[in-house]
């Protein structure tokens, strides 16, 4: 939700997708022992930070708040009985509205352009981004980790689109049928071998927290933490505090000030919607519960 309405801000380009693509030209991700979607500051040099700060840059549009009623409207097309048919149809399953988007603003585009970006896997690229993009600013987006990993769940049980790798012959998740690993491939997967799904998406969740953790600035001017909870429950403060913190106009986000919309969802957000699969959670609740204090919630 929060990416889409930053999308919107006329002053901030955007992919209006994910940024796997980019990175994978030069950082391609398999199930090979000691693989993962780590990549460190000394990975980079001056040429592939110089290839992917120029693939960021032709790859952006900007829309402006134009978009937000195409997302809207796709998404509850997706919610409906005949959207989760037509996502089984690989043709549609892989077309993305992005690729039209990012065709507006290309007319009027010149540097220096300010980008918003969101890609979960980007957890582990931090130090890249930083060494890439020295002047960045990070949005840190926590949520009720019972929510976030039944999401992962859910991803992994349902979604074509989230399908990272292909798993290797001896490699096995007991309560998934699949052999792709979906979503971001985490440091010391091959340790998961034979766990349950639950478990792979709980240490998931903690791989991509304890990187955020360890790698973000400890500058405030450069790093935001902002509550899943809050934005959802009070959107125009916590926009506002994006906004100062990150030097905005405020008017094209006030739009936004009393309802977030729903886009990008197979299913409405809810705050209880965990307790679906409640069972698995309480499986992996020992595992998570440190992190989750941490971060301020109670598991």
């Amino acid at each position: 939700m929060l990416f889409n309405v930053l999308s919107s801000h006329p002053d901030l380009w955007s992919l209006y997708r994910e940024s796997q693509a980019i990175f994978d030209q030069h950082f391609p991700v398999k199930m090979i022992t000691g693989s993962s979607e780590v990549v460190r500051a000394s990975n980079i040099n001056q040429g592939n930070s110089e290839a992917i700060e120029r693939s960021f840059y032709d790859s952006v549009g900007n829309m402006g708040s134009a978009h937000m009623a195409l997302s809207k409207g796709t998404s509850r097309l997706l919610r409906s009985r005949v959207g989760g048919t037509l996502l089984k149809v690989p043709v549609v399953s892989s077309f993305r509205l992005s690729s039209v988007y990012t065709r507006f603003g290309q007319g009027r585009k010149s540097p220096p352009l300010r980008i918003i970006e969101k890609t979960p896997e980007n957890c582990f690229r931090i130090e890249a981004l930083d060494r890439i993009f020295p002047d960045s600013q990070f949005i840190y987006l926590v949520r009720d980790p019972r929510q976030a990993i039944a999401s992962i769940y859910s991803g992994w049980r349902d979604g074509l689109q989230f399908r990272r790798c292909e798993f290797p012959p001896d490699f096995n998740v007991r309560g998934y049928e699949g052999r792709s690993w979906c979503f971001g491939l985490i440091p010391q997967w091959e340790r998961l071998n034979n766990s349950e799904l639950i478990d792979v998406c709980a240490h998931q969740w903690l791989s991509y927290h304890d990187y955020c953790q360890q790698d973000l600035p400890s500058n405030p001017a450069r790093v935001i933490q902002v509550r899943y909870e809050e934005l959802a429950s009070n959107p125009g403060r916590t926009l506002r505090q994006i906004a100062e913190w990150a030097e905005l106009d405020w008017g094209p986000l006030s739009l936004f000030e009393a309802e977030l919309p729903i886009v990008n969802t197979l299913t409405r957000p809810g705050a209880e919607k965990w307790r679906r699969i409640e069972t698995e959670i309480e499986k992996i609740t020992d595992l998570i519960r440190a992190a989750a204090t941490g971060l301020g919630y109670s598991v």
